[in-house]
Parts: C-alpha cells; structure tokens; sequence
C-alpha cells in the first residue's frame, strides 16, 4: 500500500476595511493553539485544505485507493469525508503510474494519473499516454475524468516538465501542459470545468524555448481563469527561482526580473489583483527590494527595506487597497526563532512601525520552532500569523491575532 499526500494552501479571503497607520498591539494579540491527530497532518505542514490517497503498489491495469478529504479552519472545527476508489485503465493498455492529489476546489480532490499505452523497457519512461485528471466529489464519491493524450520522443524524456494547474472559485481549473501538440508551441492552458469537460479553447503561453522548463504560474484573481499570468521559472538542478516574467495569451513574455543578476527570490504573494515579490538584493544582504504590479504589468509600488543584523523575511501578504504587510524574524541559529515583526508598507511606499508579535510559541514537547505558515485577515479587522508545528506524533497549529 502506497499513500500519497498533498496540501493546498487558502488564505482566508475575508476583505477587512482599509488599513490606516500602523498596527495595533495594545491587545497583546490571543495565541490560539490547534492540533491534529497523527493520520491526518497535511504533508507540508501548512496547509488547512489537504487530500491523502492510499493505493495499491505497482504499474497496475486497477488501482484501488481510498481518498481522504479534510478542512481545518481557523476555530479547529475539523470536516472531512472518505471514498474507496477504484481507477482503471482503457482495455490493452499497460497500466497506471504516478498517481498523486494535486489540488482541490471546495470538497473536490483533483488527483493526476498516466495511463500508460506504451512504455520503455530499459527505463521507467513512457512513451506514448494519457494524463489523466479525476476530479472526485469527496460528497457523494463519484468522479469524472479529463484526459490528455501524449507521444514522447527519446530525447524528450528527459525533459518533460512539471505540469502546473491551478484552481478557481467558479468550479474551474487550468493544466498547463506542453503545448506542441495541442497549441502552437509553449505552454497550452486548457481550462476545465469539474465534468472534465474542456469549456474553453486552448490558448498558447510561452515560447518554445520554455517549453520544457519548469514553472509557476501566479493568477492575479481566484475568481476565473484570467487572462495574463506571472510566471517564474525555476533551475532544474536546485530548484532556484532564475526569472521572473509576465506572460500573455499570445504567447509572449516580457521580462520583469533575472533574479540571477539581482538577488534570490524570498517571497511572492498575488492576492486582491496584485502581484507583490521580494527578492534580496545580491550586492548588499542586508537590503531587501519589493514591487508590486497590477494585472497589466503596471508597476504600483518599489520600496527597500533595511533588515537588521541577523534579521530574515517570512512573508508578504497584499493588502486589499493596495500595498502589503511584511513579516521578519531575527535570529542568528533561527533554531528557537519565536519572535516576529510585522510592518505595514503603504501604497505609497510609506513604511509603517514595525509592530512585535512575541512568543508565537510551539506547545512542548516540540524541539524546533516550528514554520510560519501564512498571514491572513481574521474576524473583527484581525490581522493574524499562523505557524505550524510538526512533531513525531502529532502536528500542532498556533496563530496569533492582531487588532488593525
């Protein structure tokens, strides 16, 4: 028996009232403290959405699996559902391979799987294929599949990319696929609704020189399928973000930053129609550069930030009006880094006064600080922070909140 997990992470998208000054701590903020029994922790531990498949081992014409759902919220009130599956391939094919959970859309569980027709003997490549995506209702247990058709050359296996998909409130989902065969070159979007039908004609991004490398596409809305993306593209060796681009249903891109000659990457957030990233500056390590763009490329706001000694980036969540908060800890070991600072930088590029959110503690026993998670707007005009902690027998989830 093989189980196979994925998490997938959710911002509370509560719109708060515009944030004005700096942050208010004169609450002293509530540490809240959750906790997961040991068969049900998300794989990344940061996840409050997450889907688990255990099946039966091999290449195999029938896969059995039970598919296990559950939602976390913030008030620790757990839900979740069980389905027994079985997976099939077409008749005469080989078999079934790489079945993983991808991403869900409300209690939906995409999962993706080969459905292999023909393969290498010497090597575990396939040659010639579907890809099939099932989305199952974790509700009822029932599911429909999408499938992709797919022929490998030699030579392209060692090449095949990593497929991105992303999900959206309105029930549909994009697959990223290479796109020689299905659009003129690139990366083919091809938007599917939860029957696995196919709603929407497939549109080409990217160039053929991108074809094969591998990326993260960043929607500016959870809404529907938009029409422009930003894309990072990734060093298959260490998996370091190389570029930055803004791609286009043309399938053009324009450069927005070679964080090979700038500085790594740290954090992205592209949340209420913005695009925010920090990356840190490669000539002086003690500066950290942020933009934020709007969902034409149009660059709303730049600011440098002076870290401290010692002093690391955690997160950047966008605001609703405009600019975003801006996560710090400051630790030389970081083995015991509890203590955060979060600020407020402005549309206008204006920084706020860091604001102290101390002793973010992991409940004992756990010998490691543990990861913060995500920041988020809580009830009642709340900003809160949230860090998950793994232990060998159990997972505890701690936030604290803010008054804005």
């Amino acid at each position: 028996m093989t189980r196979f997990k994925a998490a997938t992470i959710f911002f509370l998208a509560v719109l708060c009232s515009p944030i004005n000054g700096d942050i208010d701590d004169k609450d002293g903020g509530v540490l809240t403290y959750l906790k997961y029994d040991p068969l049900t922790r998300p794989l990344n531990m940061t996840a409050k959405v997450f889907a688990e498949a255990e099946c039966n081992d091999g290449i195999v014409t029938k896969k059995a699996c039970k598919m296990i759902f559950e939602s976390v919220p913030m008030n620790g009130a757990k839900s979740g559902h069980e389905c027994r599956i079985e997976f099939e391939t077409e008749k005469d094919h080989q078999g079934i391979a790489f079945l993983r959970p991808l991403a869900t859309i409300n209690e939906t569980v995409i999962i993706s799987y080969h459905d292999i027709i023909k393969s290498t003997i010497q090597g575990p490549f396939i040659e010639e294929g579907f890809r099939v995506y099932s989305i199952i209702d974790m509700r009822t247990c029932k599911f429909h599949d999408a499938r992709i058709f797919y022929k490998f050359t030699s030579s392209e296996q060692l090449l095949t990319p990593e497929t991105p998909i992303l999900t959206y409130n309105d029930g549909t989902f994009d697959v990223f696929v290479s796109g020689k065969d299905i659009c003129s070159g690139g990366r083919c979007k091809l938007t599917f609704n939860l029957k696995g039908e196919r709603i929407k004609s497939p549109v080409s991004y990217l160039p053929d020189d991108l074809a094969t490398t591998n990326v993260r596409m960043f929607p500016l809305t959870q809404a529907s399928s938009p029409r422009n993306f930003y894309v990072t593209t990734q060093n298959r060796q260490n998996k370091t973000h190389e570029k930055l681009l803004f791609a286009s249903p043309d399938g053009n891109v324009q450069e927005v930053m070679n964080f090979d000659v700038e500085g790594p990457l740290l954090n992205i957030d592209s949340f209420y129609d913005k695009f925010t990233f920090c990356y840190q500056v490669k000539a002086d390590v003690s500066k950290v550069k942020c933009r934020q763009y709007d969902s034409e490329n149009k660059k709303k706001l730049e600011v440098t930030l002076n870290l401290v000694e010692n002093e690391r980036q955690i997160r950047v969540h966008n605001l609703p009006e405009g600019g975003f908060l801006h996560l710090t800890t400051q630790c030389a070991r970081c083995d015991k880094h509890n203590d955060y600072r979060l600020t407020r930088i402005q549309q206008n590029g204006q920084i706020g006064k860091p604001t102290a959110i101390d002793k973010l503690n992991c409940p004992k026993p756990h010998n490691r600080p543990g990861d913060v998670s995500e920041i988020f707007f809580g009830k009642d005009n709340q900003v809160c922070v949230r860090k998950s902690c793994d232990g060998f027998e159990f997972l505890d989830v701690v936030a604290k909140c803010l008054k804005l």
